[in-house]
C-alpha cells in the first residue's frame, strides 16, 4: 500500500473557510501530532449553521482508497463530515459522524472506501 500525503500543513495557502448563518471560522496553522496540523477556531454565536475547512487537490482515485488523519478539540459534540468532490462538483462522496465527540488528545481517523 502506497501512502501519499496531500497536506504537511507547512504552508495552509490554498485552505478557504466557509460558513453559513452567523457561524464564524478562522483557519490557522498549529502543531500537530506529527508535523503541522490545520487548526479550525470557529464559534455557532448561540445558533445553527456549519463551518468547513476546503481545499482543491488534484487527485486521482484509486478503487481501493483510505484517508488518515489525526483530531482533537474542545467542542461540544456535532455532526462531522468528510467530504470529496468530484471536478463537476454534482458528485459527492462523503464520511458523516452524527454526533462526534471531539476527543481532547489527538485521535487518529482512518476513512476507507466503501
Amino acid at each position: 500500500m502506497n501512502a501519499e500525503v496531500l497536506d504537511n500543513f507547512e504552508d495552509i495557502a490554498g485552505w478557504s473557510a466557509i460558513t453559513s448563518g452567523e457561524a464564524g471560522l478562522v483557519l490557522t496553522r498549529d502543531e500537530g501530532p506529527e508535523g503541522k496540523a490545520l487548526r479550525f477556531d470557529f464559534d455557532f454565536r448561540g445558533g445553527g449553521g456549519f463551518v468547513v475547512a476546503r481545499k482543491l487537490f488534484p487527485l486521482t482515485l484509486p478503487e481501493s482508497y483510505s484517508f488518515r488523519f489525526a483530531v482533537r478539540g474542545e467542542a461540544p459534540a456535532n455532526i462531522f463530515e468528510f467530504k470529496l468532490v468530484d471536478a463537476t462538483g454534482r458528485n459527492v462522496w462523503r464520511y458523516r459522524v452524527e454526533a462526534f465527540e471531539f476527543p481532547r488528545d489527538w485521535q487518529e481517523i482512518r476513512i476507507r472506501n466503501s
